[in-house]
C-alpha cells in the first residue's frame, strides 16, 4: 500500500527539513518527501513504487560523487536488511539540483505496516562539510608554513654557523700541524688538540640540530651538505 493511503500519519514527514525514503518489505518506494525530492532533483512521481535497488542502480548513482561506493554500500543494506547504515555522500549539481553533501542514514523497519521495509534519512551537512574542508586546509596551510620556516632556520645554522664552525676546525688543525712540524713541545699544544676536539663535537652537533630542523623531504640533501 502507498504512503499516500496513509495521509495524515506521513504529513510531519513532508515538514522535516531532512529528505526522506520510506521503502516497504518489497523495497518498493512507499513514500519520499519533498526535501528528498529536492535534494536529487528526481520528481516524487517517478520515485513512488519504484523498486529502489533499480532506482539506485538506474538513476541516483549517477549524480552522486563516487557513485559506485554509494550504490555497493546501499544496495548491501538492501540485501541484508538488518542493520542500521550511516555514511556521507556529496550529490554532483545537475538539473534541478544543486550539489551539496548530504548524510545518509537508514535501518530496518520493524514496526507498523512497512515492517520488513527500510527507512532511510538524507541530513544537508554541506555546511559542516566545507566548514571541515577549511580547517584541514587552514591547518595544512600552517603545517607547510612551519616546515619552510624550519627548513630556512636549518639552512641558516648550515650555512651561517655550520660551515664557519668546519672553517675554525680546519684552520686548528693546520695551526696544529705547523706546530708539530717545527717539533714545538709546549702544553700548548695539548690544549690546541683539546680545543679542535671541542669544535668538532659543535660542528657534529650543529649538523644534528640542521638535519632535525630539515624537512624529511629534504634530508638527503641535507646529509650531503
Amino acid at each position: 500500500m502507498p504512503a499516500s493511503a496513509y495521509g495524515s500519519e506521513f504529513e510531519i514527514l513532508e515538514v522535516l527539513p531532512v529528505g526522506i525514503f520510506i521503502l516497504d518489505r518489497s523495497l518498493r518506494v512507499a513514500f519520499v518527501n519533498e526535501t528528498m525530492e529536492n535534494y536529487f532533483g528526481i520528481s516524487r512521481s517517478r520515485l513512488i513504487g519504484r523498486y529502489k535497488p533499480a532506482l539506485v542502480q538506474e538513476q541516483i548513482r549517477h549524480i552522486i560523487q563516487e557513485g559506485d561506493e554509494f550504490a555497493r554500500r546501499l544496495l548491501a543494506s538492501y540485501e541484508n536488511n538488518t542493520y542500521p547504515e550511516q555514511f556521507r555522500c556529496r550529490v554532483l549539481a545537475g538539473r534541478n539540483r544543486r550539489a551539496r553533501w548530504l548524510e545518509h542514514r537508514s535501518k530496518p523497519i520493524t514496526t507498523g505496516p512497512y515492517t520488513g521495509g527500510r527507512s532511510e534519512l538524507y541530513t544537508d551537512i554541506t555546511a559542516q562539510v566545507e566548514s571541515e574542508q577549511e580547517r584541514e586546509f587552514l591547518h595544512n596551510q600552517i603545517m607547510l608554513i612551519q616546515e619552510r620556516e624550519k627548513a630556512r632556520v636549518a639552512q641558516d645554522l648550515h650555512d651561517g654557523l655550520g660551515q664557519p664552525v668546519v672553517a675554525v676546525k680546519l684552520m686548528l688543525e693546520e695551526l696544529e700541524c705547523g706546530m708539530a712540524a717545527r717539533g714545538i713541545q709546549d702544553p700548548a699544544c695539548h690544549r690546541l688538540r683539546d680545543i679542535i676536539s671541542y669544535v668538532e663535537r659543535l660542528s657534529h652537533e650543529v649538523r644534528a640540530i640542521s638535519f632535525d630542523l630539515t624537512p624529511s623531504m629534504l634530508r638527503p640533501a641535507c646529509r650531503s651538505m
